[in-house]
């Protein structure tokens, strides 16, 4: 099995915390906007827990940016060489 442990997984998470964070949402507000349970959202947040492109979507919506702009931010951050 392939470890979801990677370099750009941990800045994937990271960004999608920071998303929450910035829109000032809780856990608990971001889950119940994404029709989730808050443990699934720290899982995500801890890298335990991947999100589809879907998902991924709905969180960049729920948080104010868009999909294309998580997208630039992620390849900019992982070709960056560092999280």
């Amino acid at each position: 099995m392939k470890s979801i442990y990677t370099r750009e997984t941990a800045i994937f998470c990271n960004i999608l915390r920071r998303y929450r964070e910035n829109a000032q949402l809780t856990q608990c507000q971001l889950a119940e906007k994404l029709h989730m349970e808050q443990p699934q959202i720290a899982k995500i947040e801890l890298g335990q827990r991947r999100l589809d492109m879907i998902e991924a979507w709905r969180w960049a919506e729920a948080c104010g940016m868009s999909i294309v702009e998580l997208a630039e931010e992620l390849e900019r951050r992982i070709n960056l060489r560092g999280p």
